[in-house]
Protein backbone atom coordinates (compact mmCIF):
# COMPACT_ATOMS: atom_id res chain seq x y z
CA UNK A 1 0.00 0.00 0.00
CA UNK A 2 2.91 2.37 0.63
CA UNK A 3 3.80 2.73 -3.03
CA UNK A 4 0.15 3.23 -3.96
CA UNK A 5 -0.06 6.05 -1.41
CA UNK A 6 3.19 7.53 -2.76
CA UNK A 7 1.81 7.43 -6.31
CA UNK A 8 -1.34 9.27 -5.23
CA UNK A 9 0.79 11.83 -3.39
CA UNK A 10 2.79 12.46 -6.58
CA UNK A 11 -0.41 12.96 -8.56
CA UNK A 12 -1.83 15.35 -5.97
CA UNK A 13 1.39 17.22 -5.05
CA UNK A 14 3.85 16.72 -7.90
CA UNK A 15 5.34 20.15 -7.22
CA UNK A 16 6.58 18.80 -3.85
CA UNK A 17 8.29 15.70 -5.27
CA UNK A 18 11.67 15.57 -7.04
CA UNK A 19 11.78 11.87 -8.00
CA UNK A 20 9.60 8.78 -7.82
CA UNK A 21 10.72 5.18 -7.41
CA UNK A 22 8.10 2.46 -7.69
CA UNK A 23 9.12 -1.12 -6.88
CA UNK A 24 6.74 -4.05 -7.36
CA UNK A 25 3.47 -2.17 -7.06
CA UNK A 26 0.40 -1.55 -9.17
CA UNK A 27 -1.80 1.31 -10.28
CA UNK A 28 -5.02 -0.46 -11.13
CA UNK A 29 -6.74 -3.80 -11.08
CA UNK A 30 -7.74 -4.29 -14.68
CA UNK A 31 -8.07 -8.00 -15.37
CA UNK A 32 -11.11 -10.04 -14.45
CA UNK A 33 -8.83 -12.35 -12.47
CA UNK A 34 -7.41 -9.46 -10.38
CA UNK A 35 -10.89 -8.11 -9.66
CA UNK A 36 -12.19 -11.57 -8.73
CA UNK A 37 -9.28 -12.21 -6.37
CA UNK A 38 -10.00 -8.88 -4.66
CA UNK A 39 -13.65 -9.74 -4.14
CA UNK A 40 -12.79 -13.25 -2.93
CA UNK A 41 -10.37 -11.85 -0.37
CA UNK A 42 -13.12 -9.66 1.08
CA UNK A 43 -15.42 -12.68 1.25
CA UNK A 44 -12.65 -14.73 2.89
CA UNK A 45 -11.93 -12.06 5.50
CA UNK A 46 -15.63 -11.94 6.36
CA UNK A 47 -15.59 -15.70 6.96
CA UNK A 48 -12.36 -15.52 8.97
CA UNK A 49 -14.04 -13.16 11.43
CA UNK A 50 -16.14 -16.10 12.63
CA UNK A 51 -13.40 -18.74 12.78
CA UNK A 52 -11.34 -19.43 15.89
CA UNK A 53 -8.25 -17.19 15.69
CA UNK A 54 -5.82 -20.13 15.58
CA UNK A 55 -7.71 -21.74 12.70
CA UNK A 56 -7.69 -18.52 10.68
CA UNK A 57 -3.98 -17.99 11.41
CA UNK A 58 -3.13 -21.51 10.22
CA UNK A 59 -5.11 -21.03 7.00
CA UNK A 60 -3.40 -17.69 6.27
CA UNK A 61 0.03 -19.15 7.08
CA UNK A 62 -0.57 -22.06 4.72
CA UNK A 63 -0.57 -19.62 1.80
CA UNK A 64 3.14 -19.03 2.54
CA UNK A 65 4.24 -22.67 2.91
CA UNK A 66 6.02 -22.59 -0.46
CA UNK A 67 7.62 -19.18 0.18
CA UNK A 68 9.64 -19.85 3.32
CA UNK A 69 9.20 -21.31 6.76
CA UNK A 70 10.04 -17.91 8.29
CA UNK A 71 7.31 -16.18 6.26
CA UNK A 72 4.83 -18.88 7.21
CA UNK A 73 5.63 -18.49 10.94
CA UNK A 74 5.51 -14.69 10.70
CA UNK A 75 2.08 -14.62 9.07
CA UNK A 76 0.72 -17.27 11.40
CA UNK A 77 1.85 -15.23 14.43
CA UNK A 78 0.64 -11.87 13.14
CA UNK A 79 -2.68 -13.33 11.97
CA UNK A 80 -3.58 -14.18 15.56
CA UNK A 81 -4.11 -10.47 16.26
CA UNK A 82 -5.45 -9.26 12.94
CA UNK A 83 -8.51 -7.02 12.78
CA UNK A 84 -10.51 -8.49 9.92
CA UNK A 85 -12.75 -5.42 9.71
CA UNK A 86 -9.64 -3.33 8.94
CA UNK A 87 -8.46 -5.89 6.38
CA UNK A 88 -11.85 -5.74 4.68
CA UNK A 89 -11.68 -1.94 4.50
CA UNK A 90 -8.11 -2.05 3.18
CA UNK A 91 -8.98 -4.64 0.53
CA UNK A 92 -12.00 -2.60 -0.58
CA UNK A 93 -9.71 0.42 -0.99
CA UNK A 94 -7.21 -1.64 -2.99
CA UNK A 95 -10.02 -2.85 -5.25
CA UNK A 96 -10.84 0.77 -6.14
CA UNK A 97 -7.30 1.88 -7.08
CA UNK A 98 -7.14 3.28 -10.60
CA UNK A 99 -4.32 5.78 -10.85
CA UNK A 100 -2.43 4.86 -14.02
CA UNK A 101 -4.05 7.52 -16.21
CA UNK A 102 -3.25 10.20 -13.62
CA UNK A 103 0.37 9.04 -13.41
CA UNK A 104 0.78 9.59 -17.17
CA UNK A 105 0.58 13.34 -16.50
CA UNK A 106 3.38 13.64 -13.96
CA UNK A 107 6.63 15.13 -15.19
CA UNK A 108 9.24 14.10 -12.64
CA UNK A 109 12.10 11.62 -13.09
CA UNK A 110 10.77 8.17 -12.18
CA UNK A 111 12.07 4.63 -11.90
CA UNK A 112 9.51 1.81 -12.07
CA UNK A 113 10.37 -1.87 -11.57
CA UNK A 114 7.95 -4.77 -11.55
CA UNK A 115 9.26 -8.31 -11.83
CA UNK A 116 12.04 -8.21 -14.38
CA UNK A 117 10.76 -5.05 -16.12
CA UNK A 118 12.48 -1.71 -15.49
CA UNK A 119 11.24 1.58 -16.92
CA UNK A 120 13.00 4.95 -16.59
CA UNK A 121 10.83 7.99 -17.20
CA UNK A 122 12.24 11.53 -17.48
Amino acid sequence: MGVVIAQQFVVDYSNRVKNLIVVDSFGELNSTKEKLIGKLQIFGFKIFKYLPKKTGAKIIASAYKNVSENAKKYFEKTSLNVDYNQLILARKAINEIDILKDLENIEIPSLVTVGNQVVFVN
